[in-house]
Order: C-alpha cells, then structure tokens, then sequence
C-alpha cells in the first residue's frame, strides 16, 4: 500500500507533468474506452488498472499512449497518457513497473 504522503507528492507530480508535453509520444491509442454511461462506471471501470505492469496496460489498451517520465521525492517512473473517446486524458503513473496512480479527464462532449 502507498502511503499518504507518497500520494500527495504523485498528485503534485501529476498537476506539474499535465503542463508538460510527452516525450515520446507513439501515436493514438489503438482501441477504444467501453461505453460508459454513469460516472460511478468509468470511476470503476479506471480503478482496475491500479498495480497493473505496463505490459498488461498495453496489452488492454494498446501501445498508443503518450509517455514520459515523472520524478517526485526520490520517486520515479514511467507515465503514460492515453486519450479516447469521452476520456480526454488518462494518465497512469507507474513505479518499479506497477501502476501507482491513476487519474483521468472526461470531456464534456
């Protein structure tokens, strides 16, 4: 488990890293968001990527995130940033290759 204040600080990373561009950016993600039609269903439907590898990420959502790396008190990882669909940003940060954080972005279209 990922203590509070680790956290805080990926949160803070997250804030500052949306203002960054990707370094590497690989193309548009190659499948597509389910069909969400509540906001409790993509909260949970995003939730089951928490402590996933990158390997089983790319694996259900294709190899067309953006990516880049994040650093915060000593921490470090890859990031990857999708976009499909209504999610007009999911981020996934991971360290020691499991996801540690995940948020998103929906858009109001």
């Amino acid at each position: 488990m990922i203590r509070p204040s680790v956290l805080i600080l990926l949160t803070l990373t997250l804030v500052s890293a949306c203002a960054t561009p990707a370094t590497d950016k690989t193309g548009p993600a190659t499948r597509s968001a389910p069909v969400i039609s509540a906001q409790s269903d993509l909260e949970n439907w995003v939730s089951q990527f928490q402590g996933r590898t990158e390997k089983q990420i790319v694996e259900e959502l294709g190899d067309g995130g953006e990516r880049s790396k994040w650093q915060s008190g000593g921490y470090e990882g890859l990031q990857l940033r999708y976009k499909f669909g209504r999610i007009s940003e999911l981020y996934l940060l991971f360290n020691n290759d499991r996801v540690v954080y995940v948020t998103f972005t929906v858009s109001a279209k």
